[in-house]
């Protein structure tokens, strides 16, 4: 436990996260926006299709997870199973249904074999970085390289959106590099149970809530972003800029949160990017139309916060494993982290698209003050509330009786500060 980590071993395994998250950019955000504008779905059926797609995402993740504890020993061969999928659904959404007629059904079965491809990867590439058996004691650093690089395909996508015809060869490159990842990954030696429903509800109940909560915050905006920056503000060009600044910004401040945790620990800082972002979301709400300057400063806090939303709960949840010595269905726990986030966007995705189409908000057009007004609370002031929920939960978490536990807390990133 005392060798130092390797940057080549946490480049190749940083870089994975990579192409990941620039398939991950269209999928949940860009397709939705262009079968809406493109295809011609209306918003309400495609409010409705998004919620079904992504509850049977949500749903199948405790399954994904259990396979992959099941079959531990084959987990490079799933996870190329699970390119191949992801490969095939986004090609299917990029070259478009074969007919109008199709359109619903097309979109919906080639976001069904996307997103499990998508879960597949995600939830087995957190497992790795989790149980990285060489290092396990250095989870802060290795996930911050881990959420590092996929903010950098995040903004790769979000600037030259034409990368998506590369995805499928930059992925399979990319799993070139999992064989080797493996090594340093053990297997679990005893056969795992189905555990879904017993992790969400046992010890960590409130730690899946805080993360729920947050979550749901965190996909309201990214759901509207799109239509608020060209509805709202009126400002469709600069997408682009908007979204490099936010990404840019998540990886630029995921150093600055590592460095933070070791000095107060992973929630205490956790609940300094809560604040963060309850305040970034006051900004928000207070943007008048056509204010791009204002909303450029939002981007650049709100992609501050964000990274430490994705640092520090796959870490905490590690530390929270090995407490329990619950390693054998650690897969599960991940699924069980991979589910909240789907189950999230689905929630977000259902009900601002059916909230808009009711007051008559129509994408790409002309729309009423009124109309706008709307986008905006959605857009800002309900995140901001959930956000402050989250935020106080996890003050109660942290300060529930018989809960403070320094030792688990030093667990998570104790490895970096004492060996290095």
């Amino acid at each position: 436990m005392n060798d130092a980590l390797r940057k080549p071993s946490l480049i190749r395994y940083g870089f994975f996260a990579l192409p990941l998250a620039f398939a991950g950019l269209p999928l949940y955000m860009h397709m939705p926006d262009l079968y809406a504008r493109e295809f011609g779905l209306n918003l309400a059926v495609l409010g409705t299709v998004l919620l079904v797609i992504r509850l049977i995402d949500a749903v199948q993740d405790p399954v994904l997870g259990y396979m992959s504890d099941q079959y531990a020993h084959h987990r490079t061969t799933i996870m190329y199973i699970g390119t191949a999928t992801l490969a095939l659904g986004l090609a299917g959404l990029c070259f478009g249904p074969p007919a109008t007629t199709v359109t619903v059904l097309w979109f919906s079965g080639c976001m069904v074999l996307a997103t499990t491809g998508y879960s597949v990867l995600t939830i087995n590439l957190n497992f790795i970085g989790g149980f990285w058996k060489r290092d396990e004691n250095h989870r802060i650093t290795v996930a911050s390289w881990r959420e590092a690089f996929g903010l950098i395909g995040l903004l790769i996508a979000a600037i030259v959106p034409a990368v998506l015809m590369g995805i499928g060869i930059v992925l399979i490159r990319n799993f070139l590099a999992t064989t080797q990842l493996e090594t340093g990954v053990g297997t679990n030696q005893e056969r795992a149970s189905f555990a879904f429903l017993s992790i969400l509800t046992g010890k960590d109940r409130l730690f899946f809530a805080i993360c729920f909560v947050s979550y749901i915050a965190a996909s309201i905006p990214a759901i509207l972003v799109l239509p608020f920056v060209r509805d709202y503000l009126d400002a469709e060009a600069m997408t682009g800029l908007f979204l490099a600044l936010y990404f840019l910004s998540g990886a630029v401040f995921m150093g600055f949160w590592s460095k933070i945790s070791h000095r107060l620990g992973p929630q205490k800082t956790w609940l300094v990017a809560h604040l963060v972002a309850i305040l970034t979301f006051v900004g928000a709400a207070g943007l008048g139309m056509g204010d791009t300057t204002g909303f450029a400063i939002v981007c650049v806090a709100s992609g501050m916060a964000l990274g430490a939303d994705l640092l520090f709960p796959p870490a905490l949840l590690a530390a929270h494993i090995r407490k329990q010595n619950h390693e054998a269905t650690a897969t599960q726990y991940y699924a069980a982290l991979a589910f909240l986030p789907k189950a999230a966007l689905a929630i977000a995705a259902g009900g601002t698209f059916i909230m808009l189409d009711r007051v008559g908000f129509t994408a790409g057009a002309s729309n009423t003050e009124l109309q706008k007004t709307v986008l905006l609370t959605l857009y800002a002031v309900v995140p901001c509330v959930l956000k402050t929920v989250s935020a106080g939960l996890l003050w109660h978490r942290m300060n529930k009786k018989g809960f403070k536990d320094e030792a688990m807390e030093r667990d998570v990133y104790h490895g970096t500060t004492r060996n290095s």
